[in-house]
């Protein structure tokens, strides 16, 4: 099996405010999807999800962040097969493994941040998330041209 094209895993839960900026990022992105990017949508990473791992050249999880400092950014991401938790949870090292294990292979990881603030019970996002998921969604947009060459 060999991974084509990119899959961005949008991570969140939507009844908590700015936890689901990655929705709102995928929903930005939407149009892409023609182009030969898959976006999954997922309150959090999944066993089934290394399926998707396996299938792409690259995968970009892409998940609300609390504030440091930077802007949205986007990381490579270098599995450690002893961890099965970390940063994004037990997640993305672990579904890195399955992926390895179950399918052979596994796609170049990213990790997207979107700098949030509000993680209370409630829907829609704050100002600041807006703002931030609309320079995610610019970000991701060159990240994505660049795979394809295009200026």
């Amino acid at each position: 099996m060999s991974g084509a094209g990119t899959v961005l895993l949008c991570i969140g839960n939507t009844l908590r405010r700015d936890d689901g900026a990655a929705h709102a990022l995928a929903d930005l992105l939407a149009a892409r999807a023609a182009a030969g990017l898959h976006i999954v949508r997922a309150f959090q990473l999944l066993p089934e999800h290394a399926e998707h791992l396996a299938a792409a050249a690259r995968a970009v999880l892409c998940d609300a962040a609390l504030p440091d400092g930077r802007p949205p950014h986007i990381v490579a991401h270098t599995p450690d097969p002893g961890a099965v938790s970390g940063l994004h949870g037990p997640g993305l090292d672990a579904l890195a493994a399955l992926a390895l294990t179950v399918y052979g292979r596994c796609a170049d990881l990213f990790v997207c941040s979107i700098p949030c603030h509000d993680f209370s019970h409630g829907e829609g996002l704050s100002p600041e998330a807006r703002t931030n998921v609309a320079a995610a969604a610019v970000l991701l947009g060159q990240f994505l041209d660049a795979e394809h060459g295009h200026a």
